[in-house]
């Protein structure tokens, strides 16, 4: 048996369940009413209950009575949508066209993008009505664009956006709408001479100029975009999709620095963006930059779970990382919510057949062909596995149908010929080199080359792989021992780049550069002695490898062994003066030897040189604080500041030079920006705390303190924090902290004695 359940009445949601429920069951209306009645009796403010009232006459075909019910809901809120929806209906079903209209109008002024009064029949055919009543009213036929264009029904909205511009060529939203319209037909041209009629008549519109920028875009004009973007923020600089639109462009001229700079800015303005997020991590795979890429492609991610783009790039990095699982996880993603992405496919099977599983790589590559039969690379990665399977007539058929799709495809040319050389067919191979060669020469001094260029443009991998064939090619060729050293040292992967530079100089032991190398990669993995043996090995081959003698003296330093470093760098600065780092490292030995004013010196030459050196404008700054020159201190690390606004040290320095100026409460703004930054700078939380016990304000000191010393326990903390506890007169703690103190290294204190004897 059912048992009934007591309910509160005067709950207004109560009687909301109800009618919903009276409704489903068709039962009395005039029950509806009661309840929907209820709530406008409890509380006048209801305006839901109006609204859902009306819901329920317009359903059942009263419009008069459901008019009004939404001319209340929208006296009491008259933002909601939905209210002004329904009114819209309701006198459209009484054949008053224009009030209908109206109502729709308010919908899009509430919400441009509402879906609601654009992906119905009424609205459509209530435009119609009112054209069939008025041809010349030019805001009629743009509603009817602007409504068909939301069904993606572009071809017909222009017709009505051509008929409202022929009643008012003036019709700036007309012009508009169909430079969309036409943009998304792929009408680039056609679109752009409908943004410039735009912008003839409102110059000022941030969106045409984004939408021109758009279409330039797509037209591959990336400079004329990239104007058309700035133009659209100068109008309104918190436009997210411009400056959005801005770094797509600068990505593809290869600007990837500038085009970070704009996705940052972008993100500042608007972090629910997916298609920032993924072009910046486009941008930070260009550079090499995986850990970077992924972490973008996340975001892009939870902002878009069904982003499959964003999936497939996230599994390239992880890729690029040797993380096959997790990259294989990524494109299963990928191809759940696309199983048409061939490309997805593909690199599936890139991953497969790096983990050795052949045959499961084999059917993504049949997959990825199945969709797009045109995909090269999927024909010449399948004929790859088959070439590892020794199965290289198959493996030959791969590579010929990639070649007869893009014949310029100088790696199936290649592979080819390996595949027909393991048959034997000597001549088809060298046919086949040939062509290789034609489009990228096999020689190995020119594979070197571009592995250095690829070096120089911090594409380690890529550089990895021509040094790979250069040495496969000629193996007794140092120089390309040496820059796969640099390569794989760049990824961190300080062994291997060991093994090379041994390789090297087992090939050519002068060769200095490569001792100097082998030096870095030994002290990266902490190895200082052996380190140092390699530069002085370097430096009796080659005295003046100023490079090799700044080396050494960072090892020295690293071992405070600052007297010795200082040699070493005046011994660099003496071969190249206008090396800036060895002037700023030079100047991080005098400071420890406390030679300030050397110091300073030191980091003026480094700033004449590089004047963006912003560690040096911030080192200069500290040994003007130790010398009391708090202006020229603040000046300096302002400058820091400004080269870097995310430069926590130098924000934490201006607050120490900010207190010892008894400016307190600016030092406490720069102490917030630097903890900002750096929530674990536990100098900042401390000296934050002393400058709030300064001005007396005990309790937030005393958070400050605890703050520092979870990050970091020292015996001065306890004590700060037993001062703050003092003041609170909360004795016993300030005790127990005191003796803390004493017991962490403050011993017999004399300060310390004497609080104690006040407790």
């Amino acid at each position: 048996m059912i048992q009934p359940i007591c309910i509160d009445l005067q709950e207004e949601n109560v009687w909301y369940l109800i009618v919903r429920i009276s409704i489903s069951k068709q039962e009395s209306i005039s029950r509806a009413f009661v309840c929907y009645d209820k709530p406008n009796s409890i509380d006048l403010k209801q305006y839901d209950a109006w609204n859902a009232k009306g819901q329920a006459l317009l359903d059942l075909n009263q419009y008069e009575e459901a008019i009004e019910c939404y001319i209340k809901a929208i006296s009491v809120n008259s933002k909601i949508e939905s209210a002004w929806y329904g009114k819209g209906l309701a006198l459209n079903s009484l054949n008053r066209y224009q009030g209908a209209i109206e109502c729709f109008e308010e919908v899009i002024s509430i919400n441009p993008i509402s879906d609601s009064a654009w992906n119905c029949k009424e609205a459509i055919e209530c435009y119609n009505q009112a054209i069939s009543i008025n041809q010349k009213n030019d805001s009629t036929w743009f509603g009817k664009g602007y409504s068909l264009s939301h069904l993606n029904q572009y071809k017909e909205a222009i017709k009505c956006y051509n008929e409202a511009i022929v009643i008012n060529s003036k019709c700036y939203k007309a012009w508009f709408n169909k430079g969309n319209a036409l943009r998304n037909l792929n009408q680039y041209q056609e679109a752009i001479q409908c943004y410039d009629e735009a912008n003839f008549i409102n110059p000022n519109s941030y969106e045409v100029w984004f939408n021109k920028g758009s279409a330039l875009s797509h037209m591959n004009q990336y400079q004329q975009a990239i104007l058309c973007y700035d133009l659209s923020i100068s109008i309104n600089p918190k436009y997210d999709s411009a400056f959005n639109g801005k770094g797509k462009a600068l990505r593809n001229l290869n600007q990837f620095q500038k085009a970070i700079q704009c996705y940052n800015k972008a993100i500042s303005i608007n972090q629910k963006n997916d298609s920032t997020w993924f072009g910046k991590g486009l941008v930070l795979y260009k550079l090499k930059q995986y850990e970077e890429a992924i972490q973008c492609y996340n975001e892009a991610i939870t902002i878009n779970p069904q982003f499959d783009t964003a999936w497939n790039n996230k599994g390239l990095a992880l890729q690029k990382l040797n993380q096959y699982e997790e990259a294989i996880k990524c494109y299963n993603e990928a191809i759940a919510i696309n199983p048409q992405f061939d490309t997805a496919w593909k690199n599936k099977g890139l991953v497969l057949n790096n983990l050795n599983q052949q045959q499961e790589a084999i059917q993504c590559y049949n997959e990825a062909i199945s969709i797009n039969p045109n995909n090269t690379f999927a024909w010449q990665n399948e004929g790859l596995v088959l070439y590892q399977l020794n199965q290289y007539q198959e493996a030959i058929k791969c590579y010929k149908k990639a070649i007869s799709i893009n014949p310029q495809f100088g790696s199936a040319w290649y592979n080819k010929g390996l595949a027909v050389q393991k048959l034997n067919q000597y001549e088809e191979a060298i046919k086949c080199y040939n062509e290789a060669i034609a489009i990228n020469p096999n020689l190995s001094s020119a594979w070197q080359n571009k592995g250095l260029v690829l070096y120089k443009l911090n594409q380690y991998q890529e550089a990895i792989k021509c040094y790979n064939k250069a040495i496969s090619i000629n193996p007794n060729c140092s120089s390309s021992w040496n820059n796969k050293g640099l390569a794989v040292q760049k990824l961190n992967q300080y062994e291997e780049a060991i093994k090379c530079y041994n390789e090297a100089i087992a090939i050519n032991p002068q060769f200095d550069t490569a001792w100097n190398n082998k030096g870095l990669a030994l002290n990266n993995l902490n190895q200082q002695q052996e380190a140092i043996q390699c530069y002085n090995e370097a430096i009796s081959i080659n005295p003046n490898l100023s490079s090799a003698w700044q080396n050494k003296g960072l090892v020295l330093y690293k071992l405070n062994q600052n007297q010795e470093a200082i040699k070493c760098y005046n011994k660099a600065i003496s071969i190249n003066p206008n090396c800036s780092s060895s002037w700023y490292n030079k100047g991080l030995a005098v400071y420890k030897l406390k030679q300030y004013k050397e110091s300073i010196k030191c980091n003026n030459e480094a700033i004449a040189i590089n004047p963006q050196f912003d560690t040096a404008w911030n080192n200069k700054g500290l040994a003007l604080y130790i010398l009391n020159q708090y202006q020229e201190a603040i000046i300096c690390l302002d400058k820091a500041i400004s080269i870097d606004p995310n430069y926590s040290p130098a924000y934490y320095n201006k607050g120490n030079v900010l207190k010892k100026l008894k400016k307190y409460q600016e030092a406490i703004e720069c102490y917030n920006f630097a903890i900002a930054i750096n929530p674990k700078n536990d100098l900042a939380f401390e000296n934050k705390g002393l400058t709030l016990h300064t001005i007396q304000k005990f309790m937030d000191a005393l958070s400050h303190f605890e703050q520092a010393l979870l990050i970091k326990t020292n015996a001065l903390r306890f004590k700060f924090k037993a001062d703050s506890l003092f003041e609170l007169r909360r004795k016993q703690e300030a005790k127990y902290f005191y003796l803390a103190a004493q017991g962490l290294g403050l011993g017999q204190n004399a300060y310390i004695q004497s609080q104690l004897s006040k407790l």
